[in-house]
């Protein structure tokens, strides 16, 4: 793919799977003005992200990628986020932003503490697709929900850049604090998958499992469904590593547990009308969710670029762009002299 002509700014994409892929598709548009170049240790996988015009360039070794990049995105594994982190450290240029996407903030961050210089910003980033996901040519992101995570003190800069990203995948975006991410995705995509090993188990885990077997239909199947989606290192690695939070909504789930016995350890009239009412009650309760689900934003008022087209915007904030953003902040040339 040819890059376009006297580019405002260069973005590397690191990872190019469906995400990374996605990312690229919206980064690369002709608009943005944008030298797009991408790195996978999959060949494969970068060659038809360089087909499709995700990207404008391949580069192998992710530092090389790097070099005079004013934006860096992580769409890798959290397993391999402190790999890509350390190996791009080096390279990185000053006050590059580095936006990861990976379902865990804590350990990324500290991660980041340790690998880069401090004249080089680590955001976190997340993306809610919509439900059912868009099937191509819609692009992946768009009416998604971009959450951006960073600690307290995060340069101001490195958030706006980030948060910029969003109107260019057609997302709208809102902040979290990185611990509060966290524990909210111990309750939404961890305690879900060990629900599964549990209900797997509990049935699975006895003598008469051999003739359940033949038995066992659609329910079971679909509440174990989890599990067949795993990779087994790597989902128990991200479970391990947030284990505090995931302890505390187990405990939770423990409570609902020991609610459900206690209401089937009356009689059965009074046992069928309690289970009626939590039964309608969740029903209904995830039917308006999956409601809301197909439109992320519905909730959420989306925020917009101040400037008036996503290239202005997107030029503000790439290269020249941060001078001309401090004179637009009234910060260029001021003194930095303390006032009595």
């Amino acid at each position: 793919m040819t890059p376009p002509a006297s580019p405002i700014g260069k973005v590397t994409l690191i990872g190019l799977g469906t995400r990374g892929t996605a990312l690229g598709l919206a980064l690369s548009k002709p608009e943005l003005n944008l030298r797009v170049v991408g790195s996978d240790r999959d060949a494969g996988a970068a060659k038809r992200a360089l087909a499709s015009g995700a990207v404008h360039h391949v580069e192998r070794n992710p530092g090389r990628a790097c070099e005079g990049s004013d934006l860096v995105m992580l769409a890798v594994p959290y397993l391999d986020v402190r790999f890509v982190l350390e190996a791009i450290a080096p390279a990185l240029k000053a006050d590059a932003v580095v936006v990861e996407t990976a379902p865990l903030k804590m350990p990324t961050f500290e991660w980041a503490a340790q690998a880069m210089p401090r004249d080089r910003h680590l955001v976190g980033a997340y993306l809610v697709v919509r439900h059912p996901a868009p099937e191509p040519p819609t692009p992946l992101f768009e009416r998604a929900l971009m959450i951006v995570v960073a600690p307290r003190g995060s340069d101001s800069t490195a958030l706006e850049f980030t948060t910029r990203l969003a109107p260019a995948l057609g997302a709208s975006s809102f902040f979290v604090d990185p611990q509060e991410f966290d524990g909210l995705m111990a309750g939404t995509q961890d305690l879900p998958v060990l629900l599964s090993l549990a209900c797997y188990r509990a049935v699975t885990e006895v003598p008469g499992w051999r003739d359940a077997r033949r038995l066992a239909g659609d329910t079971f199947a679909e509440a174990t469904s989890l599990l067949t989606s795993l990779d087994p290192p790597r989902a128990a690695a991200e479970l391990a590593a947030n284990r505090e939070n995931l302890a505390r909504r187990l405990g939770l789930a423990l409570e609902q547990l020991e609610e459900l016995r206690r209401i089937l350890g009356g009689d059965e009239p009074q046992a069928a009308e309690k289970l009626e009412a939590l039964l309608r009650e969740a029903v209904e309760g995830r039917r308006q969710w999956m409601q809301a689900r197909s439109d992320p934003t519905h909730d959420r008022p989306e925020r917009r670029p101040e400037t008036p087209s996503l290239h202005d915007s997107f030029a503000r904030m790439f290269g020249l762009g941060k001078e001309q953003l401090d004179i637009v902040r009234g910060t260029k040339g001021a003194s930095t002299a303390k006032k009595p």
